[in-house]
């Protein structure tokens, strides 16, 4: 009898055991070690940070859009701005890079210069793409009011879930300086 009990005691252990989800350091819901992200959380770029998500957040008049022409331009310019503060954030670390080492010398900082240049290239041409996307979708009229209020289309980052704001900031508050079309 005591040998079943026993068997019986180790076999119900084994199980309950088996039917926890796994504790410390990065457990999540239902268990399991999946690879990537969690739902919700964007998709990891190569340096293992999760992507920059945007949405778009005032969208000015422009007269006679449909709905259809509205959702397009906001794809195109929500890429558009995903990209150029990629290209704002290499060339941020450019000049943190050359602002941390007074020492270098004019070679290097000339090549320093001469890349925050190209990047400043990467970003008109980033820009002359979206503005050619958005002249097939817009009627000639429409896309002339476009560029007029091309800097009224505000732009919001998407915090992943579980993101605190600095304690000095309020969500949504705008940031200064940097792209005016851009709110954190």
């Amino acid at each position: 009898m005591s040998k079943w009990y026993l068997i019986l005691c180790l076999a119900l252990t084994s199980i309950c055991l088996q039917a926890q989800p796994p504790q410390g350091r990065g457990a999540r819901m239902g268990g399991g070690n999946r690879q990537g992200p969690p739902p919700g959380m964007g998709q990891r770029g190569e340096t293992g940070k999760a992507e920059e998500q945007f949405r778009l957040d005032s969208f000015p008049e422009i007269p006679g859009i449909t709905l259809a022409q509205r959702a397009d331009i906001g794809i195109v310019l929500t890429g558009e701005q995903k990209d150029i503060f990629k290209y704002v954030r290499e060339k941020h670390k450019l000049m943190d890079k050359d602002r941390q080492s007074p020492g270098r010398s004019e070679k290097e900082k000339e090549k320093t210069q001469k890349n925050i240049a190209a990047i400043d290239g990467k970003i008109r041409k980033r820009i002359g793409k979206s503005d050619r996307k958005i002249r097939k979708i817009l009627s000639d009229e429409q896309y002339r009011v476009f560029l007029e209020k091309r800097k009224d289309f505000l732009f919001v980052r998407v915090n992943p879930p579980g993101f605190r704001p600095p304690e000095n900031r309020r969500p949504g508050e705008r940031q200064g300086g940097g792209n005016p079309g851009f709110r954190q």
